[in-house]
């Protein structure tokens, strides 16, 4: 696990206005972009940090295929601290 995102608490809205708080547990860089897994009421979400207006903001991964390569990147680092279940 990344020592850089350890016990980063981020605040996130979802699309009805309710904000849930998430601890930041991983980032990992595939193809030059990073990715970060956060856990939240014993949810985890993955999230693609692009940079806007150089600012660093977090974004949904809309496309399967990619979803699914970062998903296996995060199984394979994080399956040893963590039940996976799929």
């Amino acid at each position: 696990m990344s020592e850089e995102y350890g016990n980063d608490i981020i605040s996130l809205m979802d699309e009805e206005g309710n904000e849930t708080e998430y601890e930041m547990i991983d980032a990992v860089e595939l193809d030059g972009q990073t990715y970060v897994a956060m856990m939240g009421s014993y949810q985890v979400v993955i999230l693609k940090m692009v940079e806007e207006d150089g600012e660093e903001i977090l974004l949904t991964i809309n496309d399967e295929a990619e979803f699914d390569a970062v998903w296996q990147a995060f199984e394979d680092r994080l399956s040893d601290e963590y039940e996976i279940i799929n």
